[in-house]
C-alpha cells in the first residue's frame, strides 16, 4: 500500500537519523578515549613497575589499571544486556483458537504489505499496540515483532473500527522509519543503561576497593570520569528523543493514512472519539471492585460488566448508542476543553486526538459495505477469554476468605447506585462539574430567589463559564510552567496570537484579570442558586438543612487550601527518599520530616474521624495500619539503611490524607445538591 509521506516526516526523520549518528560518533569518541586511557595507563605502570620494581608500586599500578578497565566496563555492559517482555498478563492466541481473529489480521497484513506478527497477544486493556524482545544486536538483525490486541478494546469498538486500529499497528510495521525507532530504541537503552543500571558494576568495584587500601587508592578515578560521562549522555538522550518524539507524531499521522485506506476515515475518528470514554468505562468498573474486595466480592465476567458499565453512563451522558456501542461527536469530545493556549509537547510521542480527528477527516476515504457489528463477535472463544482475563486480575487480592462473584445483573444495579453516590445528578447540567457552591455567605440577602427559574440556573451560558474559568486555570498553571521552564519551550499560542516565553509574564496577567472577573460572575450564579432554594423553602424544615450544608461546605473550601498545603509540604520533603544521598544527608532531611509530620497527622486523625462518623468504613489492615502512623513517632533511617516498614506506612498515611480529604470535601458538596435535588421534586410534586 502507497501512502504518500510528507515532507514534514521527511524532514524529522532526516533529524531524528542525524541525532543518531551523532550519539554514535560520541560513543565512539568517548569508547576511544577510554581505550586510549586503559593504554596509557598500562604502559606507564609497565615502565614504572620495569624501573622501579617495588610491591607497593606494583599494587598501586594495579589498582590504576583496574579502575580505568571499570570506565570501559561501564561503556560497553549494555552489549551483553538482554530486555524481555513479562507477557504473565497476557493471553496468546493463535489461529486455530481464534480463526476469525486470524483471518482479518492475515487480510490487514495483505492490503499494509507488511509481515504476520510473530505471535499474537490479548489483554485486558483498551489498547493495541506491538512489541518486541529485544538485545543489542537486534539493531543490527531484524526481529519479528508481536502484536497485543486488548479486550477491552474489542469490548467497545465495531468490527470496522479494530480493522482499523489493527492496519494503524500494521501501518507501523510498514514504515521503514521503523528501522530509525529501532535505533533510537537501542540508543536509548544503551543510555539508560549507563546512566542508571549501574547497581552491578558498582557493587564490583566496592568488593575490589574494599580489599586493601591499595586498590582504594584510586577509586576517586572511574567516579570522576563516569560522572562526566553521564552528563554528556544525559545531553544526548536530550537530543534524541526530542527529535525522535516529533517523528514519532508524524509516524502516528502516517499510520492513521494507512489505517484509513484499509477501514475509511469514519471507523477512524469514531475510534478515536470514543477512545477516552471506553478507558473511563473500564478504570470506573475497577474502582467499583476496588471498593468490593474488601466485601470479598469479585466479577462474574470483567468485560460483561465493562459493557454493562459502558451502556448505563452512555444513557447517564446522552450518548447515543449503535448496535450497543456508544456514539460521541467532537462536541462531546471537547465538551469541557475552552482552553485558548497551544502549545507543542517536544515529549509526546502522540498528536492529541483532535489532530489526529483533523487530519483523517481531510482524507475523507469513504468505504462501501463496511461491517459496523460489534467486534466481540470475531472472537469464538471469547468467554474463556474473558474468564482467564477475570481470574488473573483477582488473582492477587486480598481476600479474607473465598470471595463471592457479581453477576452480570446484580452488577448493572450495583454500579449504578455506586457510580451515582460519587457523581452529580445529570439535572445540574454539569454545573458543578468544575464549580464548587462557593459564595461570600456575609453578602447573602435571599432577594433573588423569585426572580429565578432551574433553566436559567444551571442554563448552557453559565455551565459554560464554569468551563471556561476551569480552562483558564488549567492555562495559566500551564504557562507558570512554561515561564520557570519546567516545560521546556520557546514559543507557544495563546488566542491565535504567538508568544516567545520571555512574554509569559504578561499573558498570566491579562488571565489573571480574567478569571478573576469570572470568579465573581460564577460566585453571583452560585449565590442565585442559594437564594433560589433558599426562597423555594425559607419557611420548612428544608430551609435550615440547606443553610448548614452551604455553611460546612464553605467551612471546608475556606480550609481546604491549608489541608493541602501540609500535603504537599510533607510530599516535597520525602522526596529526598528517592534519590541518591549520603548518610549524613539522609539524617538531616529525615529530622526534617518529622517537623511537619505532627500538624499532618493531627489533621489525618480528624479525617479519619469525619470519614467514619458519617458511616463510612475502612479496611480493617489499612486502619490498623493507620492508627499506627498518627499514634507513633518513627524513625526511617537507622543511619545504615532505610526502614521500609515505617516508609510504607508513612505513604500510606500520605495516600489516604489526599484521598479522606478530597472524598470529604467531595461528599460536603454533594450534599449540598441533594438537598437542592429535593427541593426540585417536592416543588413538582406540590405543583402537581
Amino acid at each position: 500500500m502507497k501512502v504518500e509521506i510528507s515532507p514534514e516526516f521527511k524532514r524529522q526523520a532526516n533529524k531524528t537519523l542525524f541525532s543518531i549518528v551523532a550519539f554514535g560518533l560520541i560513543y565512539l569518541l568517548l569508547v576511544l578515549f577510554t581505550i586510549a586511557l586503559c593504554s596509557a595507563i598500562i604502559f606507564v605502570a609497565y615502565v614504572l613497575i620495569s624501573e622501579f620494581p617495588h610491591f607497593i608500586l606494583l599494587f598501586l599500578a594495579i589498582s590504576l589499571i583496574v579502575s580505568s578497565l571499570f570506565v570501559f566496563v561501564f561503556l560497553i555492559k549494555f552489549i551483553f544486556s538482554f530486555e524481555r517482555m513479562n507477557t504473565s498478563h497476557l493471553l496468546e492466541v493463535d489461529k486455530d483458537a481464534e480463526p476469525k481473529l486470524f483471518a482479518l489480521i492475515e487480510e490487514i497484513v495483505q492490503q499494509v504489505e507488511t509481515q504476520l506478527p510473530k505471535k499474537v497477544y490479548l489483554s485486558s486493556e483498551v489498547n493495541a499496540s506491538v512489541f518486541y524482545n529485544s538485545s543489542f544486536w537486534s539493531m543490527f538483525f531484524p526481529v519479528r515483532k508481536n502484536l497485543i490486541i486488548g479486550m477491552g478494546l474489542i469490548n467497545s469498538v465495531s468490527y470496522q473500527e479494530l480493522k482499523g486500529i489493527l492496519a494503524h499497528e500494521f501501518g507501523h510495521l510498514s514504515q521503514r522509519s521503523m528501522r530509525v525507532g529501532s535505533y533510537v530504541y537501542h540508543a536509548n537503552h544503551a543510555i539508560y543503561n549507563m546512566l542508571y543500571n549501574n547497581e552491578p558494576l558498582n557493587k564490583l568495584s566496592e568488593k575490589w576497593y574494599n580489599t586493601s587500601s591499595y586498590a582504594a587508592a584510586f577509586q576517586w578515578l572511574p567516579k570522576a570520569i563516569i560522572s562526566v560521562m553521564q552528563k554528556i549522555l544525559q545531553k544526548q538522550y536530550e537530543f534524541i528523543n526530542k527529535n525522535y518524539m516529533a517523528l514519532s507524531r508524524e509516524m502516528e499521522f502516517h499510520a492513521d493514512a494507512i489505517s484509513a485506506q484499509v477501514a475509511g476515515s469514519k471507523a477512524i475518528e469514531t475510534s478515536l472519539l470514543r477512545s477516552n470514554f471506553s478507558n473511563y468505562c473500564l478504570n470506573n468498573v475497577f474502582n467499583f471492585y476496588g471498593a468490593q474486595m474488601q466485601k470479598n466480592r469479585i466479577s462474574a465476567d470483567i468485560f460483561a460488566d465493562q459493557r454493562a458499565a459502558s451502556h448505563y453512563l452512555s444513557n447517564k451522558f446522552s450518548y447515543p448508542e449503535v448496535k450497543g456501542i456508544p456514539q460521541i461527536s467532537m462536541a462531546e469530545f471537547n465538551k469541557f476543553d475552552k482552553s485558548k493556549l497551544v502549545i507543542t509537547n517536544q515529549w509526546a510521542s502522540h498528536p492529541a486526538e483532535t489532530d489526529r480527528i483533523e487530519a483523517v477527516d481531510k482524507l475523507n476515504i469513504n468505504l462501501s459495505n463496511t461491517i459496523e457489528e460489534p467486534a466481540l463477535h470475531i472472537l469464538q472463544n471469547e468467554s474463556e477469554s474473558s474468564d482467564w482475563f477475570t481470574k488473573m486480575i483477582f488473582s492477587q487480592g486480598n481476600f479474607t476468605e473465598e470471595p463471592t462473584p457479581i453477576e452480570s445483573e446484580e452488577f448493572a444495579e450495583e454500579f449504578k447506585a455506586w457510580f451515582d453516590k460519587q457523581s452529580f445528578d445529570s439535572i445540574f447540567n454539569d454545573f458543578y462539574t468544575f464549580n464548587n457552591p462557593y459564595f461570600n455567605a456575609d453578602d447573602v440577602a435571599q432577594e433573588n430567589g423569585e426572580k429565578q427559574n432551574i433553566e436559567t440556573l444551571f442554563g448552557a451560558d453559565r455551565v459554560n463559564d464554569t468551563f471556561l474559568l476551569n480552562s483558564y486555570l488549567t492555562d495559566m498553571e500551564t504557562l507558570r510552567q512554561i515561564e520557570n521552564k519546567t516545560i521546556d519551550i520557546e514559543t507557544f499560542d495563546y488566542d491565535g496570537i504567538k508568544y516567545r516565553r520571555t512574554e509569559t509574564s504578561g499573558v498570566l496577567e491579562k488571565l489573571h484579570e480574567e478569571s478573576d472577573k469570572l470568579k465573581t460572575i460564577i460566585e453571583g450564579y452560585n449565590r442565585d442558586v442559594f437564594d433560589y432554594f433558599y426562597h423555594t423553602v425559607k419557611d420548612q424544615p428544608l430551609a435550615a438543612k440547606l443553610q448548614d450544608a452551604y455553611r460546612n461546605f464553605m467551612d471546608a473550601e475556606q480550609s481546604y487550601s491549608n489541608q493541602m498545603d501540609l500535603y504537599f509540604n510533607l510530599v516535597e520533603k520525602t522526596n529526598f527518599f528517592y534519590q541518591n544521598h549520603s548518610h549524613s544527608e539522609i539524617t538531616f532531611h529525615a529530622n526534617d520530616v518529622k517537623t511537619v509530620e505532627k500538624p499532618f497527622k493531627e489533621e489525618l486523625k480528624k479525617l479519619i474521624e469525619v470519614h467514619k462518623a458519617k458511616d463510612n468504613t475502612l479496611d480493617a489492615d489499612v486502619e490498623d495500619k493507620l492508627n499506627r502512623f498518627v499514634n507513633r513517632t518513627f524513625d526511617y533511617f537507622d543511619g545504615v539503611s532505610y526502614i521500609n516498614e515505617n516508609l510504607e506506612l508513612l505513604g500510606l498515611g500520605l495516600d489516604q490524607y489526599y484521598y479522606l480529604l478530597n472524598d470529604n470535601y467531595f461528599q460536603l458538596k454533594k450534599h449540598i445538591l441533594e438537598i437542592q435535588k429535593d427541593i426540585m421534586l417536592q416543588t413538582t410534586i406540590e405543583s402537581n
